[in-house]
């Protein structure tokens, strides 16, 4: 009876052993797991933080480029608010250079409608059959008159007017009692339009040659004073001029 009691109690032992060994196994597998949850857990809370920090790292770079963003559009007005000023300032140049250029053809208009010269010798002058040329030229509406090669260059059609004023160098001087001078179309065929001439036996004296001339002229016509014979002469005295030249338009044609 006894014998059969342990049997079964070494039975129950043996179950119970099986059931213990059992549950070692299945805790182990528990904490396996576990150790597995806590490695991912681990892993995600680092892929957090990381992630976390990368959102971090985003969220500035999107502030940072709205700053940019909005810098760029300032800029971009300021631009435009210069492009706009430029704009005007182009425009009221542009005006401005339209205006003088009217001013300019009008005064060019005035100039051409108000043709006239008036030019001074003030020294001695004796190169016999060629042009006077002039040191003072302070008229020249049109812009005319060349007193370097002393040629008045008719610039529109019409009847001109013309005079010359000159004293004859003395015969003590010259060694000639005469003075020719004449105011001439030089441009081919050459045409005499007035001639002055003064002869004077005066050893010692001075005396002054006038003469005017008016002429229908054509656009590039050239007039100029031509000295013939005899000598002009000057003091070379400031304010005391007497070698004249000049003329005007009366009206176009």
């Amino acid at each position: 009876m006894a014998e059969k009691k342990v049997t079964e109690m070494m039975k129950a032992v043996d179950k119970a052993t099986e059931k213990l060994n059992a549950l070692n196994q299945t805790l182990q597998i528990v904490i396996e797991y576990k150790e597995k949850l806590a490695g991912i857990e681990s892993s995600l809370n680092t892929k957090y933080l990381l992630d976390l920090m990368h959102l971090n790292k985003v969220d500035r770079e999107i502030r940072r480029m709205r700053i940019i963003d909005e810098e760029v559009t300032i800029k971009y007005n300021r631009m435009l608010a210069l492009e706009t000023r430029a704009e005007r300032l182009r425009t009221k140049l542009e005006d401005k250079a339209n205006l003088d250029e009217q001013r300019q053809q009008h005064q060019n208009l005035l100039d051409s409608q108000h043709i006239s010269f008036f030019a001074q010798r003030t020294t001695s002058y004796s190169q016999r059959n060629t042009l006077n040329n002039y040191q003072i030229n302070d008229l020249n509406q049109g812009g005319a008159f060349n007193k370097t090669s002393g040629i008045f260059t008719v610039p529109v059609n019409g009847l001109y007017y013309f005079y010359f004023t000159a004293l004859k160098t003395k015969q003590g001087l010259s060694g000639t009692s005469r003075l020719t001078v004449q105011i001439a179309q030089t441009s081919p065929p050459l045409r005499v339009l007035a001639k002055g001439y003064m002869d004077s036996s005066d050893w010692n004296g001075w005396f002054s040659v006038q003469f005017k001339a008016i002429a229908n002229l054509v656009v590039n016509d050239r007039i100029a004073v031509q000295l013939l014979e005899g000598s002009i002469y000057e003091s070379g005295i400031s304010g005391h001029v007497t070698t004249n030249f000049g003329g005007y338009l009366i009206v176009r044609l």
